[in-house]
């Protein structure tokens, strides 16, 4: 049987103000790959093409392994599944529900339908090519 491989990866929102430009990137990808990160979860990034984002990373040693979307993204599945799929990416969080997305017990039950993975429901993005 094969071993799976395991990944301790470095989580980008840390590194929020360092990812807003390409050169920000290439210049945080080589100091997170030097410290030894192999792989990294996106997150808060700045206006950077996810292929090109992608591209970004991988030429410095880091592979994108997962994404946060917010809750708000995720209500486009179609544009959240294309987005992924040009990351390269398979696993996606919703990180964190602002205090005023959701204030209603009505709210959480629309959102809750919406999306299965707030219920504790798994959901497969639709595939892109």
């Amino acid at each position: 049987m094969a071993q799976k491989k395991l990944y301790i990866s470095a989580q980008l929102y840390a590194l929020r103000d360092f990812l807003q430009t390409p050169k920000d990137m290439v210049k945080t990808m080589r100091r997170i790959r030097k410290i030894g990160y192999e792989s990294a979860q996106i997150s808060a990034r700045g206006p950077i093409a996810p292929a090109v984002l992608r591209q970004l990373m991988l030429a410095e040693g880091v592979e994108p392994i997962g994404a946060h979307i917010s809750l708000a993204e995720y209500d486009d599945i179609d544009a959240v599944a294309a987005t992924c799929h040009a990351w390269g990416v398979k696993h996606v969080a919703i990180p964190a529900i602002p205090p005023d997305a959701l204030q209603t017990a009505a709210a959480w039950k629309e959102a809750g339908k919406r999306h299965p993975l707030l219920h504790g429901g798994t959901e497969h993005l639709p595939d892109h090519e």
